[in-house]
């Protein structure tokens, strides 16, 4: 089985391309390298440096024929989406529905999406349960929350 992972640079990433490695997965790893580092990628994965708004993500899509795509990368700093709203949608917005194209395209089986706290905003009462009202309180946590609802009806409607 072939498995892109996105972001696969970083640490979270990279765990968990060493964890499917260690289980026999074909892995290729998609990374801009912005907070990842090299250093991260497993010597057993394929890696390619892109961003995941390239248009040359839907040829790697058709040239790779994944069947699972973990999807970990994003912007994640929530300062940062403060400061550049715009930046944070493209990437994590716009990124997110370019590579759900890829995977609608290609008839990929699965998609992992890595979601965050930040979708529920200030909350008071922990653990935060899933079914907890979202009410983001920066721009990282209304993409994030947004790219949840993208998911949604992607999976209803293809």
């Amino acid at each position: 089985m072939k498995v892109l992972v996105t972001g696969g640079a970083g640490f979270i990433g990279s765990h968990v391309v060493e964890k499917l490695i260690q289980e026999n997965y074909q892995l290729v790893v998609v990374d801009n390298l912005s907070a990842g580092t090299l250093e991260n990628i497993h010597k057993d994965a394929k890696f390619i440096k892109m961003d995941i708004r390239s248009h040359q993500l839907l040829e790697l899509f058709m040239e790779e024929k994944f069947d699972y795509v973990i999807h970990l990368a994003a912007q994640t700093m929530v300062h940062k989406s403060i400061a550049m709203p715009d930046y944070d949608c493209d990437v994590n917005i716009s990124g997110t529905v370019n590579l759900l194209e890829g995977c609608r395209k290609t008839q990929v089986r699965r998609l992992v999406f890595s979601s965050t706290a930040a979708v529920y905003g200030d909350v008071t009462a922990l653990p935060i349960m899933e079914n907890a009202c979202t009410l983001p309180t920066s721009f990282y946590g209304l993409s994030k929350l947004t790219c949840e609802s993208y998911l949604a009806l992607y999976h209803k409607l293809y």
